[in-house]
Formats: structure tokens, C-alpha cells, sequence
């Protein structure tokens, strides 16, 4: 099986953590608010050491509408490094790209 590649580096990412938290935040609010919680892992360049989010679970693990959500966010925050991403982030264009 082919694994995500470094463009830059030209190599395939190694895997660096598994079972990280990610945070998935509305953009689409006036303040950004946490609403899903995902599993993820993360695999990083071997070479200039950039890091991506791959391998989410299925499904979220909690959503924001399910009892005891802001218990849950807290407990992962106060015990966990956690990634953050807006669930509709800025469109990059060609002009950004180089």
C-alpha cells in the first residue's frame, strides 16, 4: 500500500503518533466553538519533519449535542496534546501553493 508522500522531500511520511485527539471547530459561528471530537494518528517526513493528520476513526467519538461534551472536551485538554481544524478551512489557490 502506497503511504501519504512529502512533496517537497519527495519520500513517503513515517508514522509519529498514534492515537491523537483532534478538535474539529465550526467556522461557521462568530467565535470558534469545538463540536466534534476524532481520533486520529499522525505520520511526519522522515526529512524536513512536517507533520499530517491521517487515519481518523469512522466516526466522530463525541459531538457537540451529546451529554457531557464540554466534560469531555476538558478532560482530553487537561490530559492530552490535542490538533485543532476548522471543519471548512481557506481554500488554497496556486498563488499560495508557491
Amino acid at each position: 500500500m502506497i503511504h501519504p508522500i512529502c512533496v517537497k522531500d519527495q519520500i513517503a511520511y513515517k508514522p509519529h503518533k498514534n492515537g491523537v485527539y483532534v478538535f474539529e471547530l465550526a467556522s461557521i459561528l462568530p467565535a470558534p466553538s469545538i463540536y466534534k471530537i476524532w481520533h486520529a494518528d499522525t505520520k511526519i517526513c522522515p526529512i524536513c519533519r512536517h507533520v499530517i493528520v491521517v487515519g481518523f476513526s469512522a466516526g466522530p467519538l463525541a459531538e457537540h449535542f451529546q451529554e457531557g461534551f464540554a466534560e469531555k472536551v476538558a478532560q482530553i485538554e487537561a490530559h492530552e496534546a490535542v490538533i485543532r481544524c476548522y471543519e471548512y478551512p481557506e481554500e488554497v489557490t496556486d498563488e499560495q501553493d508557491n
